[in-house]
């Protein structure tokens, strides 16, 4: 980055609203709250195939982050896979992130014929692990609700986007935010770092039409200034006022 300013995105995950849907579902918010910062635990020694036959050594490369799916389809197996979504969506993490962003699919499917099947009709050629004994989901316990079972995660396997791209623009969104803005980053040369606190707030159950509000504090500790150009929120009922400025090292905005 300029030796001036740093630009830097900080998708901050906040726990802001509590609102219960009607019908009971896990709210967002928590399941943000709750899974934001945590660390995916990965089978030992797992197995890739293609067109779920052919075993391939496959292993994915050091990057800043990577996409994890998993998927434990039922019923339609074609209709669940989306398969051709998210190759398009694979397609646009390539190009934002400058094919920097890898991606692991781990199926633990009740019908192996019918996935075999769909990958074959929709030409799904990356290699993806089919997990017969659920163990990925027993090492980390997921969520039920198939949108909150995709990950964006960062180098260490935590957890920085939670939520299913293709099934929601504005997931999607934050996905590709948060890789692109790591793809300038890595050709500019020069990157920062921040902490934010609290990374979470709960402020209860309240209407709608009493908006809450909460301060954080953001500190620059890194080495370089960096100036907020870009926050993405989690849920599209959040709302974040931040100074655009720029902020040098060990400096801190509310």
């Amino acid at each position: 980055m300029r030796d001036e300013q740093a630009s830097y995105t900080v998708c901050v995950f906040l726990s802001l609203l509590a609102c219960k849907s009607r019908d009971g579902k896990e709210d967002a918010t928590r399941l943000i709250a709750a899974w934001y910062g945590k660390q995916i635990i990965f089978p030992q020694n797992p197995v890739f195939t293609r067109y779920v036959t052919d075993t391939v050594d496959f292993q994915a490369e050091e990057s800043e982050f990577k996409v994890l799916v998993y998927m434990n389809p039922t019923g339609c197996t074609s209709c669940q896979l989306q398969l051709t979504k998210w190759k398009e969506f694979m397609a646009s993490i390539d190009s934002a992130s400058g094919g920097r962003t890898p991606f692991l699919f781990y199926l633990h499917p009740h019908n192996l014929r019918d996935v075999q099947v769909a990958m074959t009709q929709y030409r799904f050629d990356l290699p993806v692990v089919i997990d017969r004994e659920d163990a990925l989901n027993s090492l980390n316990h997921f969520p039920e609700n198939i949108n909150y079972q995709t990950f964006l995660l960062d180098k260490e396997n935590k957890v920085v986007v939670l939520g299913n791209p293709i099934h929601h623009p504005k997931i999607k969104e934050l996905y590709l935010n948060q890789v692109s803005h790591t793809e300038q980053a890595a050709v500019a040369g020069e990157q920062t770092t921040v902490e934010a606190l609290p990374l979470a707030v709960d402020l209860g159950s309240f209407p709608q039409a009493n908006p809450q509000s909460a301060e954080f504090t953001i500190r620059n500790t890194g080495r370089y200034p960096f100036g907020m150009d870009d926050v993405s929120p989690p849920v599209a009922v959040l709302q974040l006022n931040i100074p655009n400025r720029t902020y040098h090292p060990e400096a801190s905005l509310f």
